[in-house]
């Protein structure tokens, strides 16, 4: 029956609103249902944009001017201008908001196989488009144009089948894709992109992170500003040795933890066990332990002095000084590899061998090769030259015929013409240098130092007060150091200028110098490069330039001065209403005139019989809002409890419930009877505990987005297509994502996140196991050996080694590449290549410098790790031993030269019958030498020496 209304005063919402005219406005009596359903009438007028209501008859339903309802319980409602239609076209399908469409069929299939019809489309705000059968839309301008896609946010497009994006300017437009996060962009089949800014734009990509970029098939970029896009994940990944690797390439995409000069270091990583796990630092340490420990073993074995530099891994060559081996070889020097050494003994050997044969002959003519000493003894004296004075000594000469230098203070030293040194402890160096300051030192031609520890580098600098320094050609020292540093602030200043301290200059007034090269500034008192500088600066113009987009009104930012620029705000229409005039300049004065408008608009609020635009026509039973503070609003609707609101045609927040209050139910039958539940139409479930036809969120706080969407445990979220979350606090998000752990997160189409605590994130990705992580497009989590210790390449003790779960960057023959990873510092951080080769170039030092100073033709293969053996000739010991062939080992070799020792001392017991009568022919040696003192003059005092010349073995010459 048709009702009429006027205007009464609603003390909840503070404003007029319109309800029947038998509601009484401020009486005490009749006055809590009535005004509840005149404030029930102001709610409708908000969500529903205050229409020209016009109910038909039939299954659809319609609130609006020009709505247009399909089939099969169809929902439209829009406004009452007819150019803003709403359109439910579809057949169960839902349209609010003004020209908000909800029909179309689209073409092709979704991930279960399920082909496209024109039915359940929901469109909910201005301008939304949900034109493909199953398609969500909701917030204005979203648009979702694919089988059973999703689009949630302002201007959200979801274009593909099975797409989903939810965020304001989000994108999904390929089959299954994913985008969340405003303006993230998904453009691959099965692309996963999560955060503002992020773009997954590859088949099977997942980009995390705001900014985070996935650019190749199936890589993974995780983290604000990664970026996976490499160009060479079918090259061979690096191999130290000739080991087979594991996963050489990256079949299976890449994982980049960050960008090239940005990398991230991955930290509490468990020490990997299988051949394609992440190795952490502990694990390399373990690694560099045993390097270590074999490279001091063999530095050990070698002797002679060799050391091992655990840093470089290089064996330093070993000394053996050989002294009298070198002696009978007629060599010198140590020898400095073990061939060398073995080489050298082994001729000793030889001719040890052949010398001792001749012994006795070469004895009995010693007495006649003595008798000639006597002759040559007197000779010596001719062979002794005279010392002279010359020109200069060698590399020191100067070419002056100015006054000579003057160092006339204590310690003090003077070099150069004219130069001079009058302080205590001072240098001068230069012509008409000049050091007068205590502990100064003047260098330059006319340098002058004259304050104490003063120094002044370069022609005519002056350094003229206490510990200054004058760097540079004409460079002074003159200034203040007595003024406080400049302060652009207030904060307290490090580093305090003053006389004592002195200064450093590099010029002068009008000549001042660039310094360049300078490292940027860590400490408070360092120096700050211009590199620091621009950052700053460019910290100011970004604070300046988001000033001015903030305040908008065409103010601007001029990085030049720094000044923002007034902004200028129109206002029209608050200038109509306010009765002013004129752009506003400043914020202050630009919201002084809305409030006053606002004030304005309020007080000029119609009254009248009713609200215009909106009547009622039905027969069905009077709505009933039961619970305190309830609204219901339509043909038989009911608000059951507390804060309940049910608008539309028999919607209902009475189903089963008995303490489940602030439910809100709209549309044709729709149903929400969990605490603050949201059910919109047949086919969505918002909020807390909501049950909508297809969408299911039957349990405390749970949220259903999407068609056949099932949350069913506490405080579960599942949105998309087929997802489901039923651990508790699991989230599913994408078509046919499962999250059935508790604490279960299952992220993109196909995901499932099955165990506890467990992640999948990817098209694909299963994460079976607790605590694990499956982490890109088709990833797996399910290893059984978490507990079974990681690989230990050594003995040292590692680091987490059993795991508490576990990331899977891809599965078995479609492993990932982890790029742009910080090199490791902790036990549990992972290893990067960069550390692997550094490792290994100190495996392959250790490796060459062993195998050179086992010498012998010894060398190391860097492939394989080998060294080759050596080969030791022995040629004089084998003949001395009377044995053949070269050794091949050092222990050989030694047994062989320590057997040939052997022999050559029992030959060398029969030499001394021989040399006995050696002593009576050397007895006229001693009186001929006896008298050679006598016949040496000494010619060396003129240089200044006044000790006799006891041997004279060579002749000396200084100067001309």
């Amino acid at each position: 029956m048709n009702k009429t209304y006027r205007s009464v005063w609603c003390e909840k919402t503070g404003t007029f609103v319109a309800a029947a005219e038998t509601a009484r406005a401020k009486g005490k009596k009749a006055r809590g249902r009535s005004l509840v359903g005149a404030c029930a009438v102001l709610f409708v007028g908000g969500v529903l944009a205050s229409g020209s209501a016009l109910a038909n008859s039939g299954p659809g339903e319609n609130l609006g001017g020009c709505a247009n309802t399909g089939t099969g319980s169809s929902i439209a409602i829009d406004g009452a201008i007819s150019t803003y239609c709403a359109n439910a076209t579809g057949t169960s399908s839902i349209a609010i908001g003004s020209t908000a469409t909800a029909g179309g069929a689209g073409s092709g299939t979704t991930w279960k196989g399920t082909t496209s019809g024109d039915w359940d489309q929901v469109a909910l705000g201005v301008r939304t488009n949900a034109t493909a059968g199953g398609a969500t839309a909701v917030g204005s301008d979203a648009r979702a144009s694919g089988v059973f896609a999703s689009a949630f946010g302002n201007s959200a497009t979801a274009s593909a089948n099975s797409a989903a994006a939810i965020g304001d300017n989000s994108l999904a437009s390929f089959f299954g894709a994913a985008a969340i996060g405003t303006s993230a962009t998904a453009s691959g089949t099965g692309a996963t992109a999560v955060g503002a800014g992020s773009t997954a734009s590859a088949a099977s990509a997942v980009a995390l992170g705001t900014n985070a970029v996935a650019a190749t098939s199936n890589s993974v970029a995780l983290g604000a500003n990664s970026v996976a896009n490499s160009a060479t994940l079918g090259t061979a990944g690096y191999n130290p040795g000739s080991g087979t690797l594991s996963a050489v390439t990256a079949a299976g995409g890449e994982a980049s933890v960050g960008k090239s000069g940005a990398e991230r270091r991955i930290t509490n990583v468990a020490a990997g066990l299988n051949p394609t796990d992440a190795v952490n630092v502990s694990q390399l340490q373990s690694e560099d332990a045993k390097v270590n420990q074999a490279g001091t073993a063999t530095a050990t074995a070698l002797g002679g002095g060799s050391s091992y530099n655990s840093t470089t891994g290089a064996i330093s060559a070993p000394s053996y000084a050989l002294t009298n081996a070198n002696s009978i070889d007629g060599t010198s020097g140590a020898k400095t590899d073990i061939g060398t050494a073995f080489s050298t003994v082994d001729t000793a050997l030889g001719k040890l061998n052949n010398n001792i044969s001749n012994v006795s002959n070469n004895v009995s003519n010693v007495a006649n090769n003595l008798a000639n000493t006597n002759n040559n003894v007197a000779n010596i004296n001719n062979t002794v030259t005279n010392i002279v004075n010359g020109g200069g000594i060698k590399y020191f000469h100067a070419n002056s015929t100015a006054g000579d230098s003057v160092a006339s203070g204590v310690d003090s030293l003077a070099a150069g013409p004219t130069a001079t040194a009058s302080g205590q402890a001072a240098s001068a160096l230069g012509y008409g240098a000049i050091a007068s300051g205590y502990g100064s030192s003047a260098v330059g031609l006319y340098a002058n130092a004259k304050g104490d520890q003063a120094v002044a580098l370069g022609q005519n600098a002056t350094a003229s007060t206490t510990n200054s320094v004058a760097l540079g050609a004409s460079s002074t020292t003159t200034a203040n150091l007595s003024a406080a540093g400049y302060n652009p602030g207030n904060a307290t200043l490090s580093g305090t200028a003053s006389a004592t301290n002195g200064e450093v200059s590099v010029g002068a007034a009008g000549s001042e110098r660039r310094v360049t090269n300078v490292a940027a500034g860590s400490a408070a008192t360092d120096a700050v490069n211009v590199s620091q500088l621009q950052s700053e600066d460019a910290k100011v113009n970004q604070a300046g330039t988001t000033t001015a987009t903030a305040l908008g009104g065409g103010s601007t930012y001029n990085s030049t001065t720094g000044a923002i620029s007034a902004p200028s705000y129109a206002l029209a229409n608050a200038n109509v209403i306010d009765g002013t005039a004129g752009v506003k300049t400043d914020i202050g004065t630009a919201f002084s005139t809305v409030d006053t408008a606002l004030g304005k608009l309020n007080n000029n609020i119609s009254n009248g019989a009713g609200i215009k635009y909106f009547h009622a026509n039905s027969t069905l039973a009077d709505s009933s809002a039961a619970g305190a503070n309830s609204v219901a609003v339509g043909p038989a609707a009911t608000a059951a409890l507390a804060s309940d609101v049910a608008i539309g045609n028999n919607a209902t927040t009475a189903v089963g419930a008995t303490n489940n209050p602030g439910a809100i139910a709209i549309g044709g039958s729709a149903t929400a009877y969990g605490a603050y539940s949201n059910s919109i139409g047949a086919n969505i479930a918002i909020g807390y505990g909501s049950v909508a036809g297809k969408s299911d969120a039957s349990t405390s706080q749970g949220l259903a987005l999407g068609t056949w969407a099932t949350a069913s445990n506490w405080a579960t979220d599942a949105i998309g297509t087929s997802s489901t979350a039923s651990g508790n606090y699991a989230s599913a998000i994408g078509s046919q994502s499962w999250a059935t752990g508790d604490q279960s997160t299952a992220l993109g189409a196909f995901t499932h996140a099955t165990a506890n605590n467990s992640t999948a994130l990817g098209e694909g990705a299963n994460a079976t196991t607790t605590n694990s992580v499956a982490l890109g497009y088709h990833s797996v989590a399910n290893s059984a050996t978490l507990a079974t210790s990681g690989y230990n390449p050594g003995s040292g003790t590692l680091s987490a080694a059993t795991a508490a779960g576990e990331i899977s960057m891809g599965t078995v023959g479609g492993e990932r590449r982890i790029t742009n990873v910080a090199a490791g510092l902790n036990g549990t951080d992972a290893v990067n290549v960069s550390q692997l080769q550094s490792e290994d170039a100190k495996v392959n030092q250790a490796g060459t410098t062993t195998a050179t100073t086992l010498g012998g033709g010894s060398t190391y293969n860097s492939t394989t790790g080998a060294i080759s053996a050596p080969s030791y000739a022995l040629t004089n010991a084998n003949t001395i031993d009377g044995t053949a062939g070269a050794k091949t080992d050092i222990g050989m070799a030694f047994g062989t030269v320590d057997t040939a020792l052997g022999k050559l001392n029992n030959n060398i017991s029969n030499v001394s019958n021989n040399v006995s009568n050696v002593a009576n022919n050397l007895a006229n040696t001693n009186n001929n030498v006896a008298n050679v003192n006598n016949t040496v003059t000494s010619r060396h005092q003129r240089a200044g020496h006044d000790g006799r010349c006891r041997c004279v073995v060579s002749v000396v010459s200084i100067g001309k």
